[in-house]
């Protein structure tokens, strides 16, 4: 016996009332249902529907589908580190290497004219403009994506790119970086300190550029390369 696309679909409703939101996962549990049930019709023709598709949720345990959500996620995640990593070895290659290093060279340069005194205050006040830039433009890029998800349906990267988690916590660190330099520094701590903090600060900015601008815009791309079936369901 073959599962009928009524059987299909009432597959994808269970996992939903399993607290299974995202399409690529329902998909991949569905597929895998379907298969043991026809497998369980196979040895006893006489199971229902219901019956079969029971025994084989029976199969992930107690916690049932919990645990693949969790390894699935976790894929998930690696695979937006790499898609992360990716792009930011671009930053240390011709020509995008130039405009990292004219950035810190400037930079550098800035801090060493500033007053020892006051500059880490200077600093931190100078680098507001640029973080509130940044927030802003990750709280459209979620708003984008929350207005998206009520007419579509959901996949666990796509999800993953439009988190950028990474703006407020990136920021700061640099913030406390910062702070421990106005902490810590002396009169005849320089260059060292300067390299530092300009080092963090620009890093901070592309890591940002690239989480937030560049990721998110590359969704469709992304999505098709690694789910085939995207074009055509979403």
């Amino acid at each position: 016996m073959k599962l009928s696309e009524v059987h299909i679909q009432e597959l994808y409703k269970f996992t939903r009332r399993r607290l299974v939101e995202h399409y690529d996962l329902q998909t991949e549990l569905v597929d895998h249902l379907a298969h043991g049930i026809e497998q369980g019709w196979q040895k006893n023709p006489e199971l229902s529907f219901d019956e079969a598709l029971q025994r084989e949720f029976e199969k992930f345990g107690h916690f049932g589908f919990r645990s693949v959500i969790k390894a699935r996620k976790k894929a998930m995640k690696t695979k937006y580190n790499t898609l992360l990593f990716n792009e930011l070895k671009q930053w240390v290659s011709w020509p995008k290497i130039l405009w990292v290093l004219l950035s810190l060279h400037s930079l550098m340069i800035v801090l060493k004219v500033l007053s020892q005194e006051y500059k880490w205050i200077i600093l931190a006040i100078s680098l507001l403009p640029g973080v509130a830039y940044f927030i802003y433009e990750g709280y459209k890029v979620k708003k984008r994506y929350r207005n998206k998800i009520g007419v579509a349906k959901r996949w666990l990267l796509e999800e993953r790119l439009h988190s950028v988690q990474g703006v407020s916590l990136s920021f700061l660190n640099i913030f406390q970086i910062i702070n421990w330099m106005a902490i810590l520094s002396k009169p005849t701590d320089t260059l060292f300190l300067d390299l530092i903090i300009s080092i963090s600060i620009v890093a901070g900015f592309v890591i940002n550029y690239v989480v937030i601008k560049v990721l998110p815009s590359r969704t469709e791309l992304i999505l098709t390369q690694t789910y085939p079936e995207y074009k055509l369901v979403s």
